[in-house]
């Protein structure tokens, strides 16, 4: 059962979210594109524009899990639990690897890893 006090905490969060997400989504498109400031999307202006995409994780992101230094002896001393071993990870050098739940950029790295044919 919920107490008083959950609910008027789930309220305020609640509100809270439901005012700062809009917010933020205006100021943040507001200022990248001028004319943008009514839209929730930023309108494509060409195919050969860059764009920097940008995703903060806070609070959910363990940096030492995701690119992994399987081969550092410090590292597996640190954590002796959470430690990551090389059958565990998508080696990226004899160094460093990510985590196996990020297959996606383990193939970028490699793509992206090529040298340039000229």
């Amino acid at each position: 059962m919920k107490t008083r006090r959950d609910f008027l905490r789930s309220t305020v969060l609640g509100a809270s979210a439901a005012w700062t997400v809009p917010m933020f989504v205006e100021r943040t498109f507001g200022q990248l594109h001028e004319g943008a400031r009514d839209l929730a999307i930023q309108p494509v202006t060409g195919k050969d524009d860059t764009i920097l995409v940008v995703l903060q994780l806070a609070g959910g992101n363990d940096g030492l899990n995701t690119l992994v230094p399987y081969a550092d002896d410090i590292y597996q001393k640190s954590r002796p639990r959470l430690a990551k071993k090389e059958k565990e990870i998508i080696r990226l050098s004899d160094h460093v690897g990510l985590n196996r739940a990020m297959p996606f950029m383990g193939s970028m790295f490699k793509i992206l890893s090529l040298p340039s044919r000229r």
